[in-house]
């Protein structure tokens, strides 16, 4: 019956038969697509299932996965369904709001409250260490990080320095590493 509806509907806007080929009077007299042509791809409801894939559970059985497996896509497809018949109305919204908290205050409430974890005690329990109360570690010294004192030496300066051969200094008269220009006795 709604397809028929629909047909009639085509054929007043101009559409041949139901055809998708339109005239060009036709496509200037559309207001919007009809729905019998709107594809889920185009709609924001495309991505109507949940974005984690939710198999870390491990369990003795493969049957008991699979239910719990199936228990929460039905979830998912519930909630998604609620939200949908919601539509843009603030009530109707509102009202799955108010549902929503009232689901969660009884499952704190299953739980413990308090036993909800949070990511500190998820990564407590991951590294296997508490954090504790009193920071017992010192800031470190302030170090001076820009420039040097003193010019580093480049590789082929330590080199000359290692093969220097000992030469004869006329100043402190010994066979030494140095002349008489850079003597030590002489700086004294």
């Amino acid at each position: 019956m709604q397809y028929l509806e629909q047909e009639r509907m085509l054929r007043k806007e101009g559409l041949n038969g139901g055809g998708l080929r339109l005239e060009k009077d036709a496509m200037h007299s559309l207001k919007e697509i009809l729905a019998c042509f709107k594809v889920d791809r185009w709609t924001k409801l495309v991505a109507k299932k949940p974005i984690f894939e939710l198999d870390t559970i491990v369990s003795t059985s493969h049957a008991q996965v699979g239910q719990q497996n199936r228990m929460i896509s039905d979830t998912w497809s519930r909630l998604y369904k609620c939200m949908d018949l919601a539509g843009r109305d603030v009530d109707k919204l509102q009202y799955v709001i108010n549902a929503a908290e009232s689901i969660q205050q009884k499952l704190e409430e299953v739980v413990g409250g308090g036993s909800m974890s949070n990511a500190s005690t998820d990564l407590q329990t991951y590294f296997g260490c508490t954090v504790p109360d009193i920071v017992e570690i010192q800031t470190p010294p302030v170090s001076v990080t820009k420039g040097r004192a003193k010019r580093m030496k480049t590789g082929v300066e330590k080199a000359v320095e290692q093969q220097m051969h000992a030469r004869m200094c006329h100043y402190c008269m010994q066979v030494t590493s140095h002349d008489s220009r850079n003597c030590p006795e002489k700086r004294n």
